[in-house]
């Protein structure tokens, strides 16, 4: 005897598709969640240390070099924020399920 039971309707089949879809958007999001936090914790070390190396630089009285560090790090809290912006908006768009 078999134990597969009686054979599934359309509703349970197209009930497993959005469970198995679901699931999908579920772990897309995790790895979303996971990549952003990693760069969010690296950039703000980098972004960190950046703003130490130009104080120091202040402080022994090289402005220039000051002010060029300074602008790189400027320049990176510019590249995460848009990095972040971008991530955030894959994130949206897996959620999104268009209805058919």
């Amino acid at each position: 005897m078999s134990n597969k039971g009686p054979p599934k309707t359309t509703t349970q089949v197209e009930r497993d598709i959005l469970e198995n879809e679901w699931k999908e958007c579920r772990e897309t999001v995790r790895n979303f969640d996971r990549t952003l936090s990693w760069h969010r914790v690296y950039s703000i070390i980098v972004i960190v240390a950046l703003m130490g190396i130009a104080t120091d630089l202040f402080i022994r009285s090289n402005a220039v070099a000051a002010l060029i560090t300074g602008i790189a790090t400027l320049f990176l809290l510019v590249i995460v924020f848009f990095l972040e912006r971008h991530y955030r908006d894959f994130m949206l768009v897996t959620v999104q399920r268009p209805y058919v």
